[in-house]
């Protein structure tokens, strides 16, 4: 086999293993129309490496114009339960100040929403993550997503 060849077939070898690489954020958004029946937002996390730490977030946008986003409360709150691969149940919440927007235009404004970092999981596989927002209806939110991001 020529040198030329051998070369060729191991730089196909390298980028076959690089292709099959698992992406280190995985982002997913669910609209406020595909929440469950009990009004939560159900995403699946895909904590299946024992040997990484990860970062969770959850992004949102609102839509309302400057006077009715003023008169909404200052605080959103929310609560999260996490179900895992064996079924076990783990429950935390928290909140965000309306103010705290990423993004802002006169009739919406974005937001990141930092959840937890550098955290293992106690279990790997998928898990399912519950998103509940304490009186959403107050607010005018498109939605609701999940960053999940691997560290290296």
């Amino acid at each position: 086999m020529g040198k030329q060849r051998r070369n060729s077939l191991a730089l196909l070898a390298l980028l076959a293993l690089v292709s099959c690489h698992e992406p280190l954020e995985r982002e997913s958004f669910l609209r406020s129309s595909e929440r469950s029946p009990l009004g939560s937002y159900v995403f699946t996390l895909p904590l299946t490496d024992s040997l990484k730490t990860y970062d969770l977030s959850f992004f949102t946008r609102m839509t309302a114009r400057d006077k009715d986003f003023a008169s909404m409360p200052d605080t959103v709150r929310y609560h999260v339960v996490l179900k895992s691969p064996s079924e076990v149940y783990y429950k935390g919440g928290g909140f965000f100040m309306k103010d705290s927007y990423s993004d802002a235009s006169s009739f919406s404004r974005a937001y990141v929403i930092p959840f937890r970092s550098g955290f293992k999981p106690v279990e790997t596989g998928e898990w399912t993550l519950y998103l509940g927002i304490t009186d959403e209806d107050v607010f005018a939110f498109d939605g609701f997503g999940t960053k999940l991001s691997k560290k290296e």
